[in-house]
């Protein structure tokens, strides 16, 4: 198996690619639900519901974007959006998610950056 280069990797929100993003990370969990009974000697679980969430982060940019090419500073908080998170071999994650919190970060000695987190809500996708 090769190793593949994550410098392709890309955020789309809805049909737009987001500009200014340098890094995304995804997390897929299900629930385990205990059926442990007094005489097993070891625990048992059963999967139930699945979610997932994630980040994505990048530069700030300040001013007006395109219409069809919004910055990370255009996504707003409790917003819903169709989010696609491209990897480097041109396959995507996909679902419908949350803007569930925005942090944002200015330094002395660096560039300002935004983070993102979400929430996803119902089925996440492999394309």
């Amino acid at each position: 198996m090769t190793e593949v280069a994550g410098k392709d990797g890309s955020v789309y929100a809805d049909t737009s690619k987001v500009t200014g993003i340098n890094a995304w990370a995804l997390d897929q969990e299900a629930n385990m639900l205990e059926t442990t009974e007094f005489e097993d000697a070891w625990r048992t679980f059963v999967a139930g519901l699945k979610r997932w969430s994630g980040t994505f982060s990048g530069l700030y940019q300040s001013g007006p974007a395109p219409q069809d090419n919004p910055t990370a500073g255009d996504l707003d908080l409790g917003t819903s959006v169709s989010l696609n998170l491209k990897f480097e071999s041109g396959h995507f994650l996909y679902g419908v998610a949350y803007v569930s919190r925005i942090g944002s970060r200015t330094e002395v000695d660096g560039v300002e950056t935004v983070d993102y987190s979400f929430q996803g809500n119902a089925t996440l996708a492999y394309a």
